[in-house]
């Protein structure tokens, strides 16, 4: 077993501001007739073409959309329509993902500014088609976008909006709704500029992630993005109930699990969204506490798949007048990716 630790010095308390809600409208705009360049979270760019769609199938998958996000944040506050240029913009493609990703995709949040993606053509290689086929365009589209307004995975049970991997069968039916915590996250997105999830610039005080390959039975469950999906919990033996998550590129809080998913029950899982550095971070009674402020990080269990990344990452927290508290991460079995300290990408 090879280890790897970190410490960091630097001392300063993010205090959270009291939640509020605005509803300047968001727009969406779907093009299904690009031919443009993109490049995908990890890097890897592609070429989009025309999706062939008639004009019935478009105005379904539209339809598909606005009726997702009217159910989670109410009628008016994002508008869905086709074209580009929008608040966040996505390509449905008349292909599938780029060789280069090295696993199929049924879509993909796009770099941070940037369209997201739905790969048609990986949809009509499993013989998807009919309304089939615009439930399943229309879904994967509501939750790339939703990425792009700051929602994260989860991996609820029955799954809902943000959960992945999904089953070819969940897709086609799209039974699947935004939970309660992805519609909180949407009303406050309203207001901000850059909800996106974290881009891939680096600082030397973070934790690196390193995404990988990751493979799938078939027909079984496949992923909407190229994501390092990881089960936490914390160990705790303070006052309270903290919060734990990391800090998205705004400089927001996000919430990923608290101390009510200790060892002894369920787990949480965090879903990293790009090859990266994520500064973690624990909300204590209203203060935040980065992990580059206050902690420490050890790395061990290196990937067998991938032996420059490790599967497990502790981190400890060191905070004035508190007990002592870890955040520990497992990384799901089915990838090549892991942990690294950030210096080492």
């Amino acid at each position: 077993m090879r280890t790897r630790m970190r410490r960091f010095t630097m001392m300063t308390v993010l205090f959270c501001a009291a939640t509020s809600y605005s509803h300047a409208q968001k727009t969406i705009k779907v093009n299904f007739d690009s031919e443009d360049n993109y490049k995908l979270s990890c890097g890897v760019d592609g070429t989009a073409t025309k999706s062939g769609l008639a004009a019935a199938a478009r105005t379904a998958i539209l339809a598909k959309m606005q009726g997702e996000y009217d159910d989670a944040v109410g009628v008016g506050k994002v508008k869905v329509s086709e074209g580009s240029g929008g608040d966040i913009d996505m390509i449905v493609t008349g292909g599938e993902a780029p060789a280069a990703a090295k696993r199929a995709l049924f879509g993909n949040a796009g770099r941070a500014g940037k369209p997201g993606l739905v790969f048609l053509g990986r949809f009509q290689a499993r013989n998807i088609a009919g309304d089939q086929l615009n439930n399943a365009v229309g879904e994967t589209a509501a939750h790339e976008a939703g990425h792009k307004l700051g929602l994260d995975h989860n991996s609820d049970s029955p799954p809902t909006k943000m959960t992945s991997p999904l089953s070819l069968d969940a897709r086609k039916m799209d039974n699947r709704k935004f939970n309660q915590t992805d519609k909180g996250i949407l009303m406050k997105s309203l207001g901000l500029t850059n909800a996106e999830q974290k881009d891939d610039s680096e600082s030397p005080s973070e934790l690196g992630i390193s995404v990988g390959q990751t493979s799938y039975k078939d027909n079984v469950a496949e992923p909407d993005d190229i994501a390092l999906e990881t089960a936490a919990w914390e160990n705790w033996a303070g006052v309270g109930c903290p919060e734990f998550g990391y800090i998205s590129s705004d400089g927001e809080f996000v919430f990923q699990g608290d101390c009510t998913n200790g060892r002894s029950s369920s787990t949480v899982r965090i879903s990293f969204q790009y090859d990266s550095t994520e500064d973690i971070a624990v909300n204590i009674d209203g203060a935040v506490y980065r992990l580059s402020d206050f902690g420490t990080v050890l790395l061990s269990i290196p990937n067998p798949s991938n032996p420059s990344v490790f599967l497990h990452a502790l981190a400890n927290f060191s905070i004035p007048e508190q007990p002592p508290l870890s955040v520990e991460f497992n990384v799901q079995p089915y990838t090549t990716g892991g942990f690294v300290t950030a210096g080492d990408q």
